[in-house]
């Protein structure tokens, strides 16, 4: 036996290839208008938009040695005891954020769409 497509198996089908194409090329559009934020003691010491960095980028900032690249920023090097801020990594995504509480310095990456829905204090 052998069976066919009916007319509405293959409208279905277009529909389905239709809406994935769509999906695609609207989804996930994070790089737009990316920036990396580090501040200093609360203050804003730099402002680097990672769409427009060609070449690492390395700042040092009360202590802390940062590295801003067009994929993202992290902390290379700190004068804390922990180093938690460098085992943080690299911070890319919009609303991520990346902190060296002894030396009151932060990294965080704003943009155009965040991965978080809502953000409570």
């Amino acid at each position: 036996m052998r069976k066919t497509f009916k007319a509405t198996d293959i409208i279905l089908i277009l529909i389905l290839v239709f809406a994935a194409v769509c999906f695609f090329i609207f989804s996930d559009r994070e790089g737009k208008g990316t920036q990396a934020v580090v501040t200093a003691g609360g203050e804003v010491y730099s402002t680097y938009d990672l769409n427009k960095i060609t070449e690492p980028v390395t700042i040092e900032v009360n202590g802390c040695k940062i590295e801003i690249t067009k994929d993202g920023a992290r902390f290379i090097n700190s004068t804390c005891r922990d180093k938690i801020c460098v085992k943080s990594g690299m911070i890319s995504k919009p609303s991520d954020a990346a902190s060296c509480i002894p030396n009151k310095v932060t990294i965080s990456i704003k943009g155009e769409k965040s991965s978080v829905d809502a953000v409570a204090y």
